[in-house]
């Protein structure tokens, strides 16, 4: 209906155009020189910015549309793939969340921040956190603390702490009764990218070649979507593999100290950890 109306707007100006041009050049011949000369040149100025002024709006108007409808299908590419948005780092667990899968290389500072989430999160009936980290044992890790700008020790120490960190999450969350379940694994590959599912809500980080100052890009994923599934499909099968180990399961606490001590957790905290439990 809209360009109906404007073609319409625009032949109107082209008629009056001519009518008015045509009109004063009509009128010019029963004029005298130099009068004659401009009353002519009038109409054809007005004839010609009628027609010239319609027609580059109406080329206008088709490149505008034709940019809209590009950046329309765009959104619509990018929203059939699965991607909700850009944004920047840092996320949070949302308390609330029932399904929480996270593939990180430690995030030693981040998982200090969502103890308490954490705990809610497992408090909940029929939740479910999986975490993936690099295994303290990796090689690696040279590569690793390489990147951070930081020791070996002190690389593999922050590993070991944010996995003590979430055991002792887990643990105070069994005091309160848990009801969810936590499965802490670790792999020994060059990590690429992190991943972070929250129930239908996923995040996708990658990693600079170099350690930069400014927060990385994060990319927000629906359920749904190509890009979607590739990244859920891709830690669910990784997840699963078998040289990826478990070193906790809030199901199999029996095994828990021993495969931690092998993690590289100090017996010692271990013993303070799963004593208090049973305390």
């Amino acid at each position: 209906m809209g360009d109906l109306s404007a073609m319409a707007i625009g032949i109107i100006v082209i008629l009056v155009s001519f009518l008015v041009g045509g009109g004063a050049i009509w009128l010019s011949s029963s004029l005298k020189e130099p009068l004659q000369f401009v009353v002519s040149n009038l109409g054809a100025i007005i004839i010609g910015s009628g027609v010239f002024s319609t027609v580059g709006a109406w080329i206008s108007r088709i490149q505008l549309e034709k940019q809209m409808t590009g950046r329309f299908l765009a959104a619509r590419e990018l929203e059939k793939a699965g991607i909700v948005e850009v944004g920047k780092w840092p996320i949070d667990i949302p308390r609330s969340a029932v399904k929480v899968d996270i593939l990180v290389i430690r995030a030693h500072g981040w998982f200090s921040m969502q103890g308490t989430a954490i705990v809610d999160v497992l408090s909940s009936e029929g939740a479910e956190m999986r975490i993936c980290v690099v295994h303290s044992r990796s090689p690696v890790i040279p590569v690793l603390s390489s990147k951070f700008g930081e020791s070996e020790e002190d690389c593999r120490g922050r590993i070991i702490d944010s996995v003590r960190g979430i055991v002792e999450c887990a643990e105070e969350a069994r005091k309160n009764q848990v009801r969810g379940r936590l499965i802490i694994k670790a792999h020994r590959l060059v990590p690429v990218h992190t991943y972070y599912r929250f129930d239908e809500d996923q995040y996708v980080v990658w990693y600079p070649f170099r350690r930069v100052r400014r927060e990385p890009p994060l990319l927000k994923l629906n359920s749904v979507g190509w890009i979607s599934e590739f990244f859920r499909e891709d830690f669910d099968r990784f997840f699963s593999e078998d040289d990826v180990e478990t070193v906790y399961d809030t199901a199999k606490p029996e095994a828990a100290p021993e495969a931690l001590n092998t993690f590289g957790i100090d017996k010692e905290v271990l013993r303070r950890i799963f004593v208090d439990r049973s305390a």
